[in-house]
C-alpha cells in the first residue's frame, strides 16, 4: 500500500509539472511569432521544464538506452528508435513555432527545423547529465560470479625444519601435517651435516645419505644424481610414510665420532599432491617441537609464533647423567641436575612467568624469532675446543735479507726476538718475520682443538732443504716455535707465491673436514717471480676475444700494405709448431719466413669499442728459433700513430721456443674502434713469432674474485720474471701473479679456506704487481689483505689475524667429548604449546600453496630475492641460513623501504648462550604482493664480528589464492562456452562449462605450445566472463597454465540478471536546444 501512495504521488507530481510547462507554452504558442515579444529567459524555462518532464517520466531512460545500444549505427532500429520518441514527446511538449534538436554526448539524435536555426533570433539549450548509459555499453544483461566449490588437486610443499645446530648424537623429528589423500612426488633432505647416516622412516630403513662439501652449505640436497650428495629418499622408499598422521624420521650416524654427529640447518622437503584447498590454517595454538637427540643434548634453535601471545607451556620428556637447561630468548626457564632417570617437566605459563625466572614476558615473544638453547653443563669430560686449522706461511727468499724499513736493498741486522732494536728499520726481514710467525702460533694455538701447519717459500714450497710442518707432527706451541726460528737467517732464492698455496693447500686437504674452518695466511715481501703451470686469471668482462682456432677470424687480419717492406717471403695464419705448442687449443696466430730485414704487418678488421671506456687489451706471446735481429710486436692505433701492446725488438731465444708471456695495454678512452696490428720479421721458415688467446676487456658489472682458467698446481715454480723493484709493472711477471690468485681461488672453492695475505715489507706498497697478487689472492680466497709496510704495521697485521681465527675458533657450537660417553637423550615428544591471537587469518574461499625461491647463491652481498605474483595473500614466509660454525643473527627485509626484522643480538651480546635460528620468519605484512623483496640474511659470532652467509640460503613461503571472482561486467548472455584449459602439470580437460551448456562456441586458456598464449573466449557472455577471470586469478606466474587442477563440475556460478544500474556507465550529457 505505501509502495503504491509513493508511485501515485509522484504521478501527480510530473503531472503538476506537464500542466506548468502546457501553460507555459500555451503563452507561447499564442503569443504570435513576434520574437519580440519573447524573453531568451522565458524560452530558457520552458526549455528546462520540457526536459524535466522527459527525465521524470523516464522518456530519457528509453532514450538513452536505445542510443547505447544503436553504438553510432545510425541505421539501427535502436538509433531510429531513439529518434522517433524524441521526436514524438518533444514535438508534444514545444509549440510548433518553435525549432528544437535533441543531442546525447555530442551526437545529433532528434531534431525539428520548421523554424531554420539560421533564421532563430532567440537560442537557449538545457542539459542533463544521466548515469547508467555509455555508446556501445549494454544497459541490461546479466552479471556473474564464479568460485571453485573444490578441487582435484594442487601440488604444494610440506617442510620439517631442523635447527641451526641439532646435535650430537642421532637425531629424530616427526614430520606432520600431511593429508590423507596426499600423493607423494619426492621427498628429500636439503641440509649441512659433516657425517653419513642412515634413515628409518617409522622405524624402517629408507636409505643411506652421504653428504659432501663444507659447512656454511647444503651438502646434501635434492637435484643432485644418485649418490654422494644427494638427499632425495627413493621412490620405493616412500611407502614407509603414513599419511594423515605423524611420521618418525630417525638419522642414524654410520661414520665418526659424537662430534661430527649433528645437523647444521635444514629440512625434510615433502612435494605432494591433494585435493584439500587449505593445507596452512590458522590456528590459535601453535607448538615448537624438539628434535629427539640421542647422545649430548646440544641444540641451538629458534621458534616464532604469528601473533599477540596468551600464554606458554612447556613439556620436556629427557634423561641425562649431565645438569640440563633450557634458555629462550637469553633467559634460562629450566635447569635441572644430573639424573639416571627419565624425567618429564612440565611447566605452565604462570610458572614460566613467575619467579624467580621471570625473565621472558609474552611482548617480547610476538612476533619475533625467539632464539632457543637446549643443552648440558657441568660435564667435567666436556672441553671447550677450537675447530681452526691455520697454515702459516712464510716469504724466506733472498729479498728477506734486506731492511725492514727500506727498499734500497741493503741488508738488514739479525736480531732477536727480545732484542730491543727488533723493531728498528734496520733490521733483516727474516729476524721480524720468525719472531712475529711465534706470536702468531701462542695467540692461535692458546686455544684446544685448533692445529697449524707451517710452510716456507722461495722458488718452490719447501725452502732451504727443507720440509714443511704437517698437521701430523707435533701440535704444542714449542715444536712451532722451533721450527720457524730453524729458518735461515741468509734466505735466498726467488719467489714462487703460488708454489706456498699450492703447498697449503696439499697440508689441509690431507685432514679436511667440513666441521672445520681452514684459513692461509700468506706473507710475502715483493713481487712473485715464479709460475706453477698456466692458469689466467680475469676479473675484466671480455668483450672480444680469440684463441684463433676458427678460420674466420684469421681472415679479419689483412697486410698493410705501407708498413709491409717485404715483397715477399713471409707466410702467416694458423700454426701449432713449436716446442710448447699454442698457449691454448690447437693453434696460433704467427708469422714466419725468410724475409729479415724487411717487415710484414697485419691490421686487423677494427673491434667497436665506443660504448666503453677503461678498455684493455690483453695477448699471449711467445717466439720460437728466432734471433737477435728478428723483431716482434702487437700495436693499436691511437688516432696518430702505433702504440705498443708487446714490443720485442731482439728476441733472441736461439734454439727453443720462450715460454707464453702476456702482455696488457690501456686504452684511450678517445677511441670509438680498436685496430690492431701484428707486426714483425723472422729469418727463416722456422723462425716463428706467435700471439695466441687475444682479449679486449672492459670493467666488470660487479666487483669480487674474477675467472680462473688452466692449470696451476704445481709446488715447484718456473721463472716468469726477476722480481726486482723494477718489475712492478713487468707484464712478464703476470703469469706468477695470475698462478698465485688461482692457487688461491682453487684453496676456497675446494677447501672452503680462507687466504689471508700480509705485504711485508715497503716493497709490497705502490707496486702493482706486489698488490695485484696479494689483493686479489685475498679477494678470491675469501680473506683480507693487510698491507705491513713497516714494522709497526706488519706487527699488526700478525696479531689482527692471530687474534681473529682464535675468536673465531673459540665459538664453535660442538662440544668435543673427552671422556667416556653416560647415557643422554631428548625424547621427540617434548613440546612447546603457545597460545596466541592470530594477526593473519585465513580468508574464506582460498586455497594454500607452499613454494620456495632458488638458492640466493650471493655470498658477496648475502641477498636473495622473492617474487610474489599479484591478487594473493602471503600467509607465512621466511628465510633459511646455513650458518655453519657460527650464528644466523640478521635480517633485513626491503620491499621498499628495508627495515630490520631481526637481530639476534637483541636478546644478548654473548651468542654462545643464545639459540641459532635456521630458519628466519619475516611478518607477511613485510612481503611486497605483485612485486620483489629483497632480503639480506647474514651471520656472524657477535654483532661486530661478521662471518658472511651461505650460497644455500633461500626463501620459503606460502600464499593464498582466491578461489572466486566477484560479479563482473553486464552482459547480453549468460549461457557459457566449451574450454579447453592447461594445468601447470601438463595435463588439460576440454568440457562444457556450465556442464549444462550444449552450445558449439568455444574458449580457450591454454600456454599454446610453440604459439603465443591463447587466453580467448566468446565475449558478450558473463559466465565466460567469470570463467576467464577465474583462471587468470589462478595462473600464478601468468604463462597460460592454471595452478590448480580441478573438473569442469567444480566451478559454480551466481548469475544476476541486471538493469537500470544507475552506477555502470556514463554520465552521459542530454542537450536539448531551442530556439525561436
Amino acid at each position: 500500500m505505501k509502495r503504491g501512495y509513493a508511485i501515485l504521488l509522484d504521478a501527480v507530481v510530473a503531472l503538476t509539472v506537464v500542466m506548468v510547462i502546457l501553460t507555459a507554452l500555451m503563452g507561447l504558442r499564442y503569443s504570435g511569432s513576434s520574437a519580440s515579444d519573447i524573453s531568451v529567459k522565458r524560452l530558457h524555462y520552458v526549455s528546462e521544464d520540457t526536459m524535466d518532464v522527459l527525465n521524470k517520466i523516464g522518456v530519457l531512460d528509453q532514450i538513452g538506452e536505445e542510443w547505447a545500444a544503436a553504438n553510432g549505427n545510425q541505421t539501427s532500429p535502436h538509433w531510429l528508435n531513439a529518434s522517433n520518441l524524441s521526436a514524438h514527446h518533444i514535438n508534444q511538449l514545444l509549440p510548433t513555432n518553435v525549432g528544437w534538436a535533441l543531442t546525447i554526448d555530442g551526437e545529433m539524435v532528434a531534431n525539428n527545423t520548421r523554424i531554420p536555426p539560421g533564421q532563430a533570433t532567440t537560442l537557449t539549450h538545457s542539459t542533463r547529465l544521466l548515469v547508467g548509459y555509455g555508446r556501445g555499453l549494454p544497459t541490461r544483461g546479466n552479471v556473474a560470479r564464479a568460485f571453485l566449490a573444490n578441487i582435484r588437486e594442487k601440488e604444494t610443499s610440506s617442510y620439517t625444519y631442523f635447527g641451526g645446530y641439532t646435535g650430537q648424537g642421532n637425531i629424530t623429528v616427526f614430520v606432520r601435517g600431511l593429508p590423507s589423500d596426499a600423493t607423494i612426488q619426492r621427498c628429500c633432505f636439503e641440509l649441512n651435516s659433516p657425517s653419513d647416516f642412515n634413515l628409518y622412516i617409522n622405524e624402517n630403513f629408507a636409505g643411506a645419505f652421504e653428504p659432501i662439501g663444507g659447512n656454511m652449505s647444503a651438502n646434501l640436497r635434492e637435484g643432485l644424481p644418485a649418490g654422494p650428495g644427494n638427499g632425495c629418499v627413493a621412490e620405493a622408499d616412500l611407502s614407509n610414510i603414513i599419511l594423515g598422521a605423524p611420521n618418525n624420521f630417525t638419522l642414524m650416524f654410520t661414520e665418526g665420532t659424537i662430534e661430527d654427529h649433528y645437523i647444521g640447518g635444514g629440512f625434510i622437503h615433502i612435494l605432494y599432491n591433494t585435493s584439500e584447498m587449505d593445507t596452512d590454517e590458522v590456528a590459535r595454538t601453535t607448538w615448537y617441537h624438539f628434535p629427539g637427540i640421542n647422545g649430548i643434548i646440544n641444540l641451538y634453535d629458534s621458534f616464532y609464533v604469528p601473533g599477540r601471545v596468551e600464554s606458554i607451556g612447556l613439556y620436556l620428556h629427557y634423561m641425562s647423567n649431565y645438569s640440563t637447561y633450557l634458555n629462550i630468548g637469553g633467559t634460562t626457564v629450566f635447569s635441572a641436575d644430573g639424573n639416571e632417570s627419565e624425567q618429564f617437566i612440565t611447566l605452565s605459563d604462570a610458572e614460566i612467568q613467575g619467579a624467580p625466572i621471570g625473565l621472558i614476558y609474552h611482548p617480547d615473544l610476538d612476533q619475533n624469532n625467539v632464539p632457543l638453547r637446549m643443552g648440558t653443563g657441568n660435564m667435567s669430560e666436556v672441553v671447550a675446543s677450537g675447530n681452526a686449522d691455520v697454515v702459516l706461511i712464510t716469504d724466506v727468499s733472498g729479498s728477506m735479507d734486506f731492511r725492514i724499513g727500506d727498499n734500497t736493498g741493503s741488508e738488514g741486522e739479525e736480531r732477536g726476538c727480545d732484542s730491543p732494536d727488533l723493531f728498528d728499520d734496520d733490521t733483516k726481514r727474516i729476524s721480524l718475520a720468525k719472531c712475529l710467525a711465534r706470536d702468531f702460533i701462542n695467540t692461535v694455538m692458546n686455544h684446544t682443538g685448533n692445529r697449524m701447519a707451517l710452510v716456507s717459500f722461495d722458488t718452490e714450497a719447501e725452502a732451504d732443504g727443507g720440509s714443511s710442518y704437517r698437521f701430523s707432527d707435533p701440535q704444542d706451541n714449542e715444536s712451532m716455535v722451533s721450527h720457524v726460528m730453524g729458518y735461515s737467517n741468509d734466505p735466498s732464492g726467488g719467489t714462487c707465491v703460488c708454489c706456498a698455496i699450492n703447498q697449503a693447500y696439499n697440508l689441509l686437504d690431507d685432514v679436511w673436514s667440513p666441521t672445520r674452518s681452514n684459513y692461509i695466511i700468506v706473507m710475502t715481501d715483493g713481487i712473485t717471480g715464479y709460475n706453477c703451470g698456466s692458469c689466467n686469471y680475469q676479473n675484466r668482462t671480455v668483450l672480444f676475444t680469440t684463441d684463433f682456432e676458427a678460420d674466420s677470424e684469421i681472415a679479419e687480419w689483412t697486410v698493410d700494405g705501407e708498413r709491409t717492406t717485404a715483397p715477399g717471403g713471409y707466410l702467416y695464419g694458423k700454426a701449432s709448431a713449436g716446442s710448447y705448442g699454442p698457449h691454448s687449443g690447437s693453434s696460433y696466430f704467427g708469422i714466419w719466413g725468410g724475409f729479415n730485414p724487411e717487415y710484414v704487418a697485419l691490421n686487423r678488421t677494427p673491434i667497436d669499442i665506443s660504448a666503453h671506456n677503461d678498455v684493455k687489451v690483453r695477448v699471449w706471446y711467445s717466439y720460437e728459433d728466432t734471433e737477435d735481429s728478428d723483431e716482434m710486436g702487437l700495436y693499436y692505433w691511437d688516432g696518430s700513430g702505433w702504440e705498443p701492446i708487446v714490443e720485442v725488438l731482439s728476441p733472441d731465444i736461439g734454439s727453443g721456443q720462450l715460454t707464453w708471456a702476456v702482455a696488457e695495454a690501456d686504452i684511450p678512452d678517445s677511441l670509438n674502434d680498436l685496430v690492431l696490428q701484428f707486426w714483425g720479421s723472422t729469418s727463416t721458415d722456422s723462425e716463428h713469432i706467435m700471439i695466441d688467446d687475444l682479449e679486449v676487456l672492459v670493467p666488470p658489472e660487479t666487483s669480487g674474485c674474477g675467472d680462473c682458467t688452466g692449470s696451476c698446481t704445481q709446488t715447484t715454480g718456473d721463472r716468469s720474471c726477476g722480481a726486482t723493484t723494477g718489475d712492478c709493472e713487468n707484464t712478464y711477471c703476470l703469469p706468477a701473479v695470475y698462478d698465485a690468485i688461482c692457487a688461491s681461488q682453487r684453496a676456497q672453492n675446494d677447501l672452503g679456506a680462507e687466504v689471508r695475505t700480509i705485504g711485508f715489507g715497503p716493497a709490497t706498497l705502490g707496486c702493482l704487481n706486489s698488490e695485484l697478487t696479494l689483493i686479489h689472492s685475498a679477494e678470491c680466497g675469501d680473506g683480507a689483505f693487510c698491507p705491513g709496510g713497516n714494522s709497526t704495521a706488519a706487527v699488526d697485521c700478525y696479531l689482527n689475524f692471530s687474534k681473529d681465527i682464535y675468536e673465531s675458533s673459540l665459538e664453535s657450537q660442538t662440544v668435543f667429548y673427552g671422556g667416556e660417553l653416560r647415557e643422554s637423550q631428548l625424547f621427540p615428544d617434548s613440546y612447546l604449546e603457545i597460545d596466541y591471537m592470530p594477526l593473519n587469518l585465513s580468508d574464506y574461499g582460498t586455497v594454500s600453496i607452499t613454494q620456495s625461491t632458488d638458492r640466493f647463491d650471493d655470498t658477496l652481498n648475502c641477498r636473495g630475492v622473492v617474487e610474489i605474483p599479484p591478487d594473493v595473500v602471503v600467509s607465512s614466509a621466511r628465510v633459511t641460513s646455513y650458518s655453519g660454525e657460527h650464528w644466523t643473527d640478521y635480517l633485513d627485509v626491503d620491499s621498499g623501504g628495508g627495515e630490520i626484522v631481526y637481530q639476534l643480538s637483541d636478546w644478548g651480546s654473548d651468542y654462545a648462550l643464545l639459540g641459532d635460528p635456521y630458519i628466519v620468519q619475516i611478518p607477511p605484512e613485510k612481503i611486497l604482493i605483485g612485486g620483489n623483496t629483497t632480503l639480506t640474511i647474514e651471520t656472524g659470532d657477535s654483532e661486530d664480528n661478521r662471518t658472511g652467509c651461505s650460497p644455500d640460503d633461500r626463501a620459503i613461503y606460502t600464499i593464498r589464492l582466491q578461489s572466486m571472482v566477484g560479479y563482473g561486467g553486464v552482459f547480453d548472455d549468460n549461457l557459457g562456452c566449451n574450454w579447453e584449459i592447461e594445468f601447470e602439470d601438463g595435463t588439460s580437460f576440454n568440457a562444457p562449462i556450465p556442464t549444462a551448456y550444449g552450445g558449439s562456441s568455444n574458449c580457450f586458456y591454454t600456454p599454446g605450445l610453440n604459439s603465443p598464449m591463447n587466453k580467448s573466449y566468446v565475449a558478450g557472455d558473463a559466465v565466460n566472463d567469470a570463467v576467464f577471470r577465474l583462471m587468470d586469478q589462478l595462473d600464478l606466474d601468468d604463462d597460460g597454465e592454471v595452478d590448480l587442477l580441478f573438473d569442469p563440475n567444480m566451478i559454480e556460478f551466481e548469475i544476476s540478471s541486471a538493469g537500470g544500474v544507475q552506477s555502470l556507465w556514463g554520465p552521459a550529457k542530454f542537450k536539448l536546444m531551442v530556439w525561436l
